[in-house]
């Protein structure tokens, strides 16, 4: 028999799985916003959460950073991460690596069906290679970049010393003319 639920007139038959459902208390952990629906709540955590907090997928190789959800796109572009990435890589390389040492190619018909399977194979190889090339010239302008950085604000700071002692020499000079 069909029940009308009291919060929003809706008929069912299983009113605590309704009430579950569609009118939970629920709270986020990490944002505390509130929801009434589980569905909603739900939605929430995987996609609109903008301080939920979540682990690297590439923990197994390393990063083991917690980073915000939101933030992700800075995450990816940290050293831990960078370097997981050239783990991973490299692993994938190495594992190819060894079946392509394994594969030994008879001379018949199923040895024609495999071949555009070692092809991909090569490809996907080279890929990651220039991959990972890649990555490592990005780690390496990222560290010369902060190099220059800090030369830089060591300049500045140094210009600015001797901006005030020049101001000085001023006021100093000014003040001697005119007294």
């Amino acid at each position: 028999t069909a029940v009308q639920c009291q919060q929003c007139q809706a008929e069912t038959s299983r009113i605590e799985e309704h009430l579950d459902q569609f009118h939970s208390n629920l709270n986020c952990e990490s944002c505390d916003e509130h929801f009434n629906s589980v569905d909603k709540f739900n939605q929430h955590k995987v996609f609109a959460c903008s301080k939920l907090i979540v682990e690297c997928i590439l923990k197994g190789f390393g990063c083991n950073e917690r980073f915000i959800c939101a933030k992700k796109k800075n995450h990816h572009l940290t050293e831990q991460h960078q370097q997981a990435i050239i783990k991973l890589v490299h692993q994938i390389s190495s594992q190819f690596n060894d079946r392509q040492m394994d594969i030994d190619l008879p001379r018949s018909t199923t040895a024609e069906a495999c071949i555009p399977t070692t092809v991909q194979f090569e490809e996907v190889y080279e890929m990651l290679n220039i991959l990972a090339s890649g990555i490592e010239t990005l780690v390496n302008d990222e560290q010369r970049l902060r190099n220059e950085s800090l030369q830089m604000q060591i300049t500045l700071t140094t210009l600015k010393e001797e901006s005030s002692k020049l101001k000085l020499s001023v006021k100093e000079s000014n003040a001697f003319l005119e007294g």
